[in-house]
């Protein structure tokens, strides 16, 4: 049995898959399974994978229909035999001691999660992004809950204990995007300690064309499912009232973020559903999120035109004046470029 299976889900990325294959099979940590869902792709990536599973017998294949990466996340996990998993996104790419460190540090300090630093990778190069500290040490939620809001909430940079995940029922929703927050979002409350390492060991590719991380028209709309099922999760496991601050203050973080990429990307006619959905979401479930500790303290520290920006959502006319700011800069950023 290997100690680490890392489930990686494939859908059209024939571009991508063998850079992302090359720095999984040349980790410095060998003992790992690699676990490649290949969720219904019509292009040659189902070939590339073939090609590379007849190089390294580590490589399992599972072959689906096209149900989304969240149901090929949790097929690939239930097919995991290894102790701790990692998910990969497959246009992405690890240093090559990323596998190790990561187990190195949960294996030392004994904790549920280990998390490590990033960089985000765009056309012009690529950029340090930093999750949090303190780093190289036991860090127990009880003690540090703003973790729960802190820590981006993507698996790819987090090596898991399975049995946190299989113990917990913590699945990957299925039927909505975003759903790397609901599982980040339930894990981080559900386990003991976490630990964070400095250095950063993964390569994220920014924005590339077709990629889950773009909004389109649903996003905002299920983003608000999500933070939903975050609080249904926290009350059916009896820690709502626990860590409500926290999710709270999650639901305001991405919330406000989603609603403003999509006011960002949508078209005219969606604004006034955006803003029904958005302004009724906190109403029904957070409606003094004003008196949020984390909320005060964070508000002390933003600038005058973000907090005027992020009231201005909560009214009548302000999504649509904020719509009309993005198209203005759209344009004259377009222009720029001709």
């Amino acid at each position: 049995m290997s100690k680490v299976s890392i489930i990686l889900p494939a859908y059209n990325v024939e571009q991508f898959i063998g850079e992302c294959l090359i720095s999984l099979v040349n980790q410095t940590f060998k003992d790992i399974e690699i676990i490649i869902v290949n969720d219904g792709s019509n292009d040659s990536t189902l070939k590339i994978i073939e090609n590379w599973r007849g190089k390294d017998n580590r490589i399992e294949v599972i072959n689906t229909h096209n149900y989304g990466a969240g149901s090929a996340r949790n097929r690939g996990l239930r097919f995991a035999k290894s102790e701790y998993v990692i998910f990969i996104d497959p246009d992405d790419s690890c240093e090559e001691t990323m596998i190790e460190e990561l187990y190195s540090a949960i294996i030392k300090h004994d904790v549920d999660i280990a998390i490590c630093n990033y960089y985000e990778v765009k056309e012009k190069g690529r950029i340090k992004m930093v999750v949090g500290g303190p780093y190289n040490k036991k860090i127990l939620n009880k003690d540090e809950k703003n973790v729960l809001f802190n820590v981006n909430p993507t698996p790819w940079n987090k090596l898991f204990r399975r049995k946190l995940l299989i113990e917990n029922n913590i699945k990957f929703p299925v039927d909505f995007r975003r759903e790397d927050l609901f599982v980040i979002s339930c894990s981080l409350m559900m386990a003991n300690s976490i630990v964070c390492i400095e250095k950063p060991l993964y390569n994220y590719r920014v924005l590339r064309p077709g990629s889950a991380t773009q909004a389109n028209a649903k996003t905002l709309t299920d983003v608000l499912e999500i933070l939903k099922l975050i609080k249904e999760y926290a009350i059916s496991n009896n820690i709502y009232n626990y860590w409500f601050e926290e999710i709270e203050m999650i639901s305001l973080k991405y919330g406000i973020m989603w609603y403003k990429i999509s006011l960002n990307n949508c078209s005219f006619k969606n604004i006034r559903k955006y803003r029904y959905d958005y302004i009724n979401f906190f109403r029904s479930n957070f409606n003094h999120f004003k008196s949020n500790k984390y909320y005060i303290e964070q508000n002390g520290s933003v600038s005058v035109q973000r907090k005027i920006l992020d009231n201005f959502l909560f009214t009548k006319v302000g999504p649509y004046f904020i719509y009309l700011i993005y198209k203005l800069k759209k344009e004259i950023k377009r222009k720029k470029d001709l």
